[in-house]
This record gives C-alpha cells, structure tokens and sequence, in this order.
C-alpha cells in the first residue's frame, strides 16, 4: 500500500509503507498421518510368530495341526491366518471357539470417514468333496466389529470367495470388485482385493486395530487333514480426513489465534481440541500448525514433524475462525486449498469455510492468507509558512502518524524537489519521534535516492522528519 502528500509548493514528499507482496519463499507443510504403524510387517519373519515385526502382536486361542498356528508371517510382507484346527487324528471334531488374531494399538489419528484398508488374498484348502473347511476373518477397531468374510465348504472344484459384510455402521468398497472375483478358479491363491472400510462418525481417536481369524464349520465337521482356508492381509493402514493448515502473513510476521470447528487441533490430547495459534517469521511464507507435538514415548513416532488436524466429520464444513485481537493488525484475505478440499473467506467475520476433505494418503493442504492494515497520516509543514522570496531558507517538517490499529516496520520515505528550490544533497535531515531508523546520519541524497527506512511504529505513535531547502 501507499500513502503520498505533496504540498502546495516545495518539496514532493512520498510516504510509502513497504507492502511485501507475497513472495514464492520455501514453506513448511505436514506429513501424512500414519495411525497404523509398520504396515508392511517389516522386521517379521516366517518361521515362528515370536519373531514379530515392531508394533505388532499375535495371540494363539484356537490351536492346529501345524508347527506354528494362528497368524504367521508369509512372505511378501504379509501375515496369513494359518492352520486353526486340531486336526492331526483322523475324525477329530473341529473346535470353533475363540479366535487367534493379530493387532496394533493405535496411538491416534481415527476419526469419523477414516479408513481402514488393507490388501486381502484368500487361498481354499483342497479337501475331499464334502470335507469342512471354512475359515471366518473379522476386523475390529476399538473393541468394534466392522467386518466379516466367511468362506465356503470345499466340493468338487468350487471354490467361492469369502464375501464380506458390513457390520457396527461401517461402509465396505472392494477394489477391484467383489464381484468381478470368479467362483470357480484355477488358482485361488492368485485372488486378492483391496478392502477399504469406512468407519462411521463417533469413533475414538485411539484404540485396537484387530484382525481376528478361525475356522468356522457347523459342530461335527470333520476335517481329513490340514486343508483350512486362509487368508492373507498384506499392507493394513487407516487413512484418515484431515487438514494441513497453513498460514501466511504479508508485509509483516505475527502471530494468530484461531477456533477451530469439526476438526482436532491436538491429537496428543484426549478429546477433540478446538484452538490453534501460529505464528510467521517471515512476510509471505507460510507456517504450517502442528497438530500433534512431537512424542516419542514408548517409541512411537507418529507424532514426528508437522501433523496435520484430523477432521472430526468429512460430511461437514471445517471452519477456522481467526482472533483479530491476537494481532489486529492484521485481516484474513483468502484461503487457497490444494490436494482437495474448498475453502471461502468471509472478511468480515475473519472466517474460512472449508469443504470437500476427505479419508487420502495425503492431507488437504490449506493456506490462510493475511493481509496487513493500518491507518497512516501524514501532515507536511513550512516554516515559514507564508509567501516567501528567493535567498528564504525554508524548513520542512514531515510527520508521520501510525493511527493503528496494528504496528508498521519498514515505513519508506522519499523526496523528489519541486522546482525553484535549491535542495544541497549533503543537508541533513533530523528525525525525531518515534521509529528512528538505526544507521544515519541522513541527508537530502537519502531522501532523493532510496529513500529513508523507518523503524518500527506502534499504534498512535508518530515521527518528525525535518530538513531545509533554499528559494532560488
């Protein structure tokens, strides 16, 4: 912005406050929220359950016929749901009590619209016609059953796949489809889907991801031998909605206080917390808010960077609402979103409405942009002030007022001499007031050249600048 006065003769003063536009600096951003740790399994290996990958767990209640039972290890970085029944004497009854299963304990991160998705292959054991062999895989969250796949009963060469069923409010896509997987198959082993599964609004922030696994066949089946169904889950993680925000200052660096509205600002913190605060150190670079403050405890480093706030509802507009007492002098101008995601401004009420933030690997990037303003007066004097004949030595006074409502740095002052007044480059200019520039002295030639740099100016604070020129 500028602001100029010229007077009726003499000097043509320019006051001209430094508006930094915003400048392509480098700016922070945030990771993406990873609830679900190590999801590629990495660390395990396949030759006994004991030898789990960080953050995973296992336990063992339906025991088989094999060395290692339950949930082991399979290559490719996946986990498979073993062999669950006591089979190894011909004629046993199959036991379909309790479930072995295989968990993490999810720091943080969930909310209403995340995902859990993960990569499922299914293989059917390969018993006589007739013989059981079903096997039941379940996923919780939170003590909460979200889905279920049953396999069916071996005959012949059918082998149909495990459908899977929606539970506890959820919401089940595959892809590819469901649907477009084959009954009958020549390799069954080769048949894997994605599965995402949408939790409903109300879930906690934090609890158990669990994948429960047995065999599942009607009291007095009978199985000749080791031909249970599996399953494998490769790649388990939730994707949750959430928001990168950013903001941006021109002109000058400050700091802003912010409530938040349908999303949680400290994901450390039990329940959903609402305020946020950021402050820039350079004009028109942003600052990315931290939404879970570094923590390493217990070796869980989710919370390392910047985090994004995780959005409580995707259904709903998040709204941040900015404190114009914080800084005030300062205004919010727009909003820009990228990675999906709307927002709107209202100048106003110092509001932006941002809409279409969805579960994504990524977050929604969002950038909040400040405008600076404040109020500046300037009254330019002579003395003296009547008419004047050549040889007059003429003293100029230009004041400055800053009548807020915010403080200004950097104010540049100029001087372009009018003609008929002979203006020496070496006469000094003497400041006096508030906001004195370091460095000087100043003359003529600083005020003709670049110009006069002022320091800092409060609110309704103000600041002389005289200098003296003679009529020609």
């Amino acid at each position: 912005m500028s602001i100029s006065a010229r007077s009726a003769r003499g000097l043509g003063i320019a006051l001209l406050l430094s508006m930094w536009l915003p400048m392509d600096g480098w700016a922070q951003s945030c990771n993406t929220l990873v609830p679900v740790q190590n999801p590629s399994f990495a660390g395990g290996t396949n030759s006994s359950p004991l030898n789990l990958p960080p953050y995973w767990a296992v336990t063992t209640t339906v025991l088989g016929s094999q060395a290692v039972n339950g949930w082991v290890y399979a290559d490719a970085n996946a986990y498979i749901s073993g062999d669950f029944a006591p089979n190894t004497v011909a004629g046993r009854a199959v036991r379909t009590t309790g479930y072995n299963t295989l968990q993490q304990t999810v720091q943080g991160g969930v909310g209403g619209g995340s995902v859990i998705q993960f990569q499922l292959r299914w293989i059917n054991g390969n018993g006589v016609v007739g013989g059981g062999n079903t096997a039941e895989l379940g996923v919780y969250y939170a003590g909460v059953l979200y889905a279920t796949f049953f396999t069916t009963p071996y005959a012949a060469v059918n082998y149909t796949k495990p459908t899977p069923t929606a539970t506890g409010g959820a919401v089940i896509a595959t892809s590819p489809a469901w649907s477009s997987f084959p009954d009958v198959t020549v390799a069954p082993g080769l048949d894997y889907s994605t599965v995402s599964i949408t939790l409903p609004a109300g879930v906690p922030a934090s609890g158990q991801l669990v994948f429960v696994a047995r065999r599942n066949q009607p009291a007095g089946t009978l199985d000749p031998g080791s031909q249970t169904d599996d399953y494998q889950v490769f790649n388990p993680q939730i994707l949750s909605p959430t928001l990168c925000l950013l903001k941006q200052s021109n002109v000058a660096s400050g700091s802003f206080a912010f409530t938040v509205g349908n999303a949680d600002t400290d994901l450390g913190t039990t329940g959903t917390q609402t305020a946020a605060t950021i402050t820039t150190t350079s004009p028109g670079v942003p600052v990315a808010f931290d939404a879970w403050p570094d923590n390493a405890a217990s070796g869980f480093d989710a919370s390392a960077g910047v985090e994004p706030l995780l959005v409580t509802d995707p259904a709903l507009a998040v709204s941040v609402v900015e404190s114009p007492a914080q800084d005030p002098g300062f205004r919010l101008a727009q909003a820009n979103c990228s990675g999906g995601g709307t927002a709107t401004v209202d100048t106003a009420t110092n509001t932006a409405t941002i809409t279409g933030i969805t579960a994504a690997a990524a977050p929604t990037i969002c950038t909040l942009v400040n405008d600076y303003f404040v109020d500046m007066a300037i009254e330019k004097t002579s003395n003296p002030p009547g008419p004047v004949t050549p040889g007059t030595a003429l003293q100029y006074t230009l004041q400055i007022t800053n009548n807020g409502p915010g403080s200004v740095t950097g104010t540049v002052v100029t001087d372009t001499p009018d003609t008929g007044l002979d203006c020496p480059a070496s006469n000094p200019v003497a400041i006096t007031g508030d906001g004195i520039p370091a460095g000087g002295p100043y003359t003529i030639a600083n005020l003709t050249g670049a110009g006069i740099v002022m320091g800092t100016l409060a609110a309704t604070q103000s600041a002389s600048l005289t200098y003296t020129c003679t009529v020609e």
